[in-house]
C-alpha cells in the first residue's frame, strides 16, 4: 500500500503541468449532478466527480469521490461506503470541505468530508417535506443545480427547508463544517400565504434570499421580497417587498460583491397594477445593498427607451422578434463595470400540443400536454457602467430550440416561465466564469445543430463561448462530436473550457480541457 501511494505521488508530481485530459474506468453509475468544479481562494482550483464504483455486500455500495486540479491531474481518490438504497442527490464544496446529501425512502442524511476523505460530521432529517423531496430528485442540469444545500464560505453550509405547515412556511439553517447547527431563520410572515424561498447568493458574511408569496397555489397574485441575513448569526438585515411605488418587480439574479461588501440584485419591473404572473415587463432594474441593508444605488433600464438603439422593442418589453431576455449571470469587472450574460426566449402556440389535446379530447380522455411552446433564441451580452448605465448590448446568434410547456403555463408571465425553465436546466446557457486579474469574462452555451446544417447529415452540436476581454467581445465555437450518454460543460482555467462526458455502456468518465480561441 505504501509503495502504491509513493508511486501515485511520483506520478502526480511528474504529470502536474502536463495533464489536460483524464479517463476514469469502472464507473458503474454517474449522474450529471455528481460532477462539478471547485472554487478556491485564488479562483478555480479543480474538479470533483462522485460515482458508484462497486457493491460491497447485499446492503452496501461503494462510491468514489475523485478530486482533480485545474489541469486535470488526479489529486485525491476517496472511497465512501453507503447503504445500497441511498441516492446521492447533491454535493457542494464551500472552499474547504464537501457536503454530500444522501436520500433514501425515509430520510435525508447530510455528511461532510474534508479534502483528505475524513468524515467531519453527519446529521439526518427524518421528516422531509414533499416539496423538498421533489426538488432533490429533479433532473435539473442547470448551472445552479443545488436545490437545498449551499456553501457558506469556508465557515460551513446552508440548508433550505420548505414546509407545508401554517406556523413554519420555510426554514433556513446554517451549520459549521462539523454539521453543528449555528443558527436557523424561520419565516416571520404573519399573514396566510404560501411561501417559496430561493437562496440567491451566500458567503461568510451575508445570505441573500428571494421569497415569493401567494394566497393559494392557483393564485396569479404573487409578490416577491428580498431578504438579507447576517451569515454569522442568521439575524435579518433587511426584508423588502419588491415594489416601485405601486408597480411590482420580480427578483431574478443576485450576487455578493466582496470587493465593496455589497449585494447586487436584478430583475424585471412592471407597470402599476400589473402583477409578475400575467404582466408584461417594461424593462429590467438593478439595485445595490450594503451588508446592513442600505440601498447604495438603483437604476431602471427600459426595453422601449434604453435598449431602443440596440434592438427594436415595443412598450410591452418584447424585442422585434417577440422575445424576452433572461439574464443568467452578472459580474463586476476590475474596472467597476458590470457584465451580464443573458438568453432570449419567447412563447408561441405549440402545434404539437394543440394536436395532442384535440386527439385526446376527441376520444374523451385527458392530457397534460400544453398549448404553448417555449422558443429559446439568441445569447445576449450587456455591459453596464458602475452606475448601471447601458454601455453595450449585443446579440450572438444561435439556433432556435423549441420545448412544449406543461398545461397551465400559457397564462404565466415571462419571469415565471423563465424561472421554470432555468430551474429545470432547459436553457442553452452552460456556465460563466471571470478572470479578475486580466478583466475577462467567459460565458459558454450549447448550440443544438439541425441535421441539414452538417455535411454528413448527422446532428452536430457545438459549444459557443463569449469572451469579454477588457471591453471587447469575441466569440469561439467548439464542435461536440460525442456518443456519450451525457456530457457536462464546466468552467476552466483562463482560456479553456472543461468537458466531462460519461459513457454508460463502457462505464467510463472522460475529462478534458479544450482551448478557447480569442
Amino acid at each position: 500500500m505504501k509503495k502504491l501511494l509513493l508511486l501515485m505521488t511520483v506520478l502526480l508530481l511528474t504529470l502536474q503541468t502536463k495533464a489536460q485530459s483524464a479517463l476514469v474506468e469502472d464507473v458503474i453509475s454517474l449522474r450529471i449532478q455528481s460532477t462539478g468544479y471547485i472554487i478556491g481562494s485564488e479562483g478555480l482550483a479543480g474538479y470533483y466527480s462522485f460515482y458508484k464504483f462497486d457493491k460491497v455486500n447485499k446492503s452496501e455500495n461503494s462510491f468514489i469521490l475523485l478530486l482533480h486540479d485545474n489541469s486535470l491531474n488526479l489529486i485525491k481518490k476517496i472511497t465512501i461506503n453507503r447503504p445500497k438504497n441511498d441516492k446521492m442527490v447533491e454535493i457542494v464544496y464551500n472552499g474547504k470541505n464537501f457536503l454530500i446529501a444522501f436520500l433514501n425512502k425515509s430520510d435525508l442524511e447530510l455528511v461532510v468530508y474534508d479534502k483528505d476523505g475524513n468524515k467531519l460530521g453527519s446529521r439526518k432529517q427524518l421528516k422531509l417535506s414533499a416539496a423538498d423531496r421533489a426538488a432533490l430528485v429533479s433532473n435539473s442540469e442547470s448551472e445552479e443545480k443545488n436545490n437545498i444545500t449551499f456553501g457558506l464560505g469556508k465557515t460551513g453550509f446552508l440548508k433550505n427547508d420548505s414546509h407545508a405547515g401554517k406556523k413554519e412556511k420555510y426554514r433556513i439553517e446554517a451549520f459549521d463544517n462539523n454539521l453543528n447547527n449555528t443558527w436557523a431563520y424561520v419565516s416571520k410572515y404573519k399573514g396566510k400565504a404560501i411561501e417559496f424561498v430561493e437562496v440567491l447568493a451566500a458567503n461568510e458574511h451575508v445570505v441573500a434570499l428571494s421569497v415569493s408569496r401567494s394566497k393559494s397555489r392557483t393564485s396569479r397574485d404573487i409578490t416577491m421580497s428580498l431578504i438579507l441575513l447576517d451569515a454569522k448569526t442568521g439575524n435579518p438585515l433587511i426584508e423588502k417587498e419588491l415594489k416601485d411605488g405601486k408597480a411590482a418587480k420580480s427578483l431574478i439574479n443576485a450576487f455578493v460583491d466582496t470587493s465593496s461588501n455589497e449585494v447586487v440584485v436584478g430583475g424585471e419591473y412592471y407597470a402599476a397594477g400589473e402583477n409578475i404572473v400575467t404582466g408584461k415587463p417594461l424593462g429590467i432594474y438593478f439595485e445595490r445593498f450594503s451588508y446592513f441593508g442600505e440601498s447604495k444605488g438603483y437604476q431602471k433600464l427600459s426595453w422601449s427607451r434604453d435598449f431602443a438603439k440596440y434592438q427594436k422593442s415595443s412598450k410591452t418589453g418584447k424585442a422585434a422578434d417577440g422575445g424576452y431576455t433572461l439574464f443568467h449571470k452578472m459580474f463586476k469587472t476590475k474596472n467597476g463595470d458590470y457584465v451580464l450574460i443573458g438568453e432570449q426566449f419567447k412563447s408561441a402556440v405549440s402545434a404539437a400540443g394543440v394536436a395532442m389535446n384535440v386527439a385526446v379530447l376527441a376520444t374523451g380522455g385527458g392530457t397534460t400536454a400544453g398549448l404553448v411552446k417555449f422558443v429559446i433564441m439568441d445569447m445576449v451580452f450587456v455591459n453596464l457602467d458602475s452606475n448601471f448605465n447601458l454601455k453595450a448590448f449585443e446579440r450572438v446568434e444561435k439556433n432556435k430550440r423549441e420545448i412544449t410547456l406543461p398545461k397551465g403555463w400559457e397564462f404565466a408571465s415571462s419571469a415565471m416561465v423563465a424561472k421554470y425553465m432555468k430551474v429545470n436546466g432547459l436553457f442553452d446557457y452552460a456556465f460563466s466564469s471571470v478572470d479578475f486579474e486580466r478583466n475577462r469574462v467567459f460565458a459558454s452555451y450549447v448550440n443544438y445543430a439541425k441535421k441539414k446544417e452538417t455535411e454528413d447529415k448527422k446532428k452536430t452540436n457545438y459549444v459557443g463561448t463569449l469572451v469579454y476581454d477588457d471591453g471587447e467581445l469575441t466569440t469561439d465555437k467548439l464542435l461536440l462530436k460525442s456518443d456519450a450518454t451525457w456530457y457536462n460543460i464546466l468552467p476552466a482555467k483562463p482560456g479553456y473550457i472543461a468537458l466531462m462526458s460519461y459513457e454508460k455502456k463502457a462505464k467510463t468518465l472522460e475529462l478534458r480541457l479544450e482551448k478557447i480561441n480569442f
